[in-house]
């Protein structure tokens, strides 16, 4: 059974939700806003080498820009998962690693640590198979990881998109003919370069996701408002975004919500916590 550790203080009942089964360390790290290297990944430092193999499994849990993520260990191989298992949340640092699956603690499904591509959903009987009745399958976000000087870097965008990274800082410029502030991202040469027509990063500042769909270029907040998965790596579809883990969508024009937390299993749960939220969308030209 997983149990928690709890405490007391002034009168208020804590829970720590990595359960006494699991030993890792725990990061919580806001990196300032950087360029995208020269390969054009945006890495972030999430800890040193020595600080992982000080713990007794080697694992870590913890966010990177807001981003929850796991760091799991096979011999020399060091894999960046999402924080939690994408049926019921249960924290995958929890699970077991063998030859580069991860298999959660506790309903026993399993991904590749790498492409993060659902090799076992809930197997067996008893609650699984009937849970298998409502939840369907779920691939797992999986990072890229290097090491350099001792340091471990993740890139924040999940293996499974492929996009542009762009970080742009403008000069201030006065409102133009029809007063709105338009900041120039990218050509739609270096856009159409990429697989899927997609890019990601920040102007000014700001965080945004540009989608396209036919001849329609979308800009959207970067993240997903639920657990701010990058929405770049989401599918579009007349006119709809939907996150590529929990299935939320939302239009791409006007940002409401179309389907929050669609479905059973940790969605239904989720749902009864949290609200729809919409999406901030910004025009294009």
């Amino acid at each position: 059974l997983a149990t928690y550790e709890t405490k007391i203080e002034d009168g208020k009942i804590f829970v720590n939700l990595l359960p006494k089964q699991m030993s890792v360390a725990m990061f919580a790290v806001t990196s300032e806003t950087v360029p995208p290297a020269d390969d054009g990944k945006q890495w972030s430092f999430v800890m040193t080498t020595a600080a992982l193999d000080k713990q007794p499994n080697r694992r870590a849990q913890g966010t990177v820009d807001g981003v929850q993520i796991a760091l799991l260990t096979e011999g020399s191989n060091i894999y960046a998962v999402q924080a939690k298992c994408p049926h019921l949340g249960i924290p995958l640092a929890g699970g077991k690693v063998e030859n580069g699956v991860i298999t959660c603690s506790q309903h026993k499904s399993s991904w590749s640590c790498d492409s993060g591509e659902s090799k076992d959903w809930l197997p067996g009987g008893g609650v699984n198979a009937v849970q298998r009745l409502v939840s369907k399958p779920c691939d797992l976000a999986t990072y890229e990881t290097k090491i350099e000087d001792g340091k471990i870097f993740v890139n924040l965008l999940p293996k499974q998109m492929s996009v542009a990274m762009f970080a742009v800082t403008s000069e201030t410029v006065p409102p133009a003919d029809d007063g709105k502030q338009w900041s120039f991202v990218m050509t739609t040469a270096a856009l159409d370069k990429q697989p899927n027509r997609r890019a990601q990063g920040t102007v000014d500042g700001v965080q945004i996701a540009l989608l396209t769909e036919g001849s329609n270029i979308y800009a959207v907040q970067a993240k997903c408002p639920h657990l701010g998965i990058p929405l770049a790596g989401g599918k579009v579809e007349n006119g709809v975004i939907t996150c590529s883990q929990h299935k939320s969508s939302w239009s791409c024009d006007s940002g409401e919500s179309k389907d929050w937390l669609p479905g059973g299993g940790v969605n239904a749960v989720q749902r009864l916590v949290s609200k729809p939220c919409d999406l901030a969308t910004y025009e294009t030209k």
